[in-house]
């Protein structure tokens, strides 16, 4: 399935949550997300720009992203694919059998809203608040302006490589 995203960072999330009440988005989840990150010893899935992940929120899922689609630079497109698993200490087995190795543990506190026709993440990862919209192009674009977010403070970039210029 192909995902299209952007975030966008913001100073908090007082003028969002009204807007998106507006535009009839609903919460369907507010907390800790917990994400374990998995590669081979070689860094083969970072080399090529690929993520296999296992997150808890409200309940635990398994995630493949594929390589971003390099046709675009304004959004970050990708392959995801996502399954439900219910044991997650069989999950973590079941990869390390299969030569993968845990290499990242994070958290971060998030509210995911739902609209008909996009997802809306309210993200705040060591004290930085990220909006992510999920949803076709020109919905990210009509969305970004009802919301009132900053084109200059949009990313493709992902989470992990957002730590990792937090952290250093």
């Amino acid at each position: 399935m192909k995902e299209v995203e952007l975030k966008f960072k913001v100073n908090n999330f007082k003028s969002v949550r009204p807007k998106l009440r507006k535009l009839g988005a609903r919460c369907m989840f507010k907390g800790m997300e917990h994400s374990y990150f998995f590669d081979t010893p070689n860094n083969m899935l970072n080399k090529k720009d690929q993520m296999l992940r296992i997150k808890k929120q409200d309940k635990y899922t398994l995630t493949f992203k594929g390589p971003p689609y390099s046709r675009d630079k304004k959004y970050k497109i990708k392959d995801e694919y996502e399954i439900v698993i219910n044991d997650i200490k069989t999950a973590k087995e079941i990869l390390k059998g299969l030569g993968f190795v845990q290499w990242l543990e994070y958290r971060k506190h998030r509210e995911h809203w739902k609209l008909k026709d996009a997802v809306v993440e309210l993200d705040i990862l060591e004290n930085n608040y990220f909006v992510e919209i999920e949803a076709v192009k020109e919905r990210i674009n009509e969305l970004a302006q009802l919301l009132k977010l900053d084109w200059n403070q949009s990313t493709t970039k992902n989470y992990i490589q957002i730590l990792e210029e937090i952290r250093f």
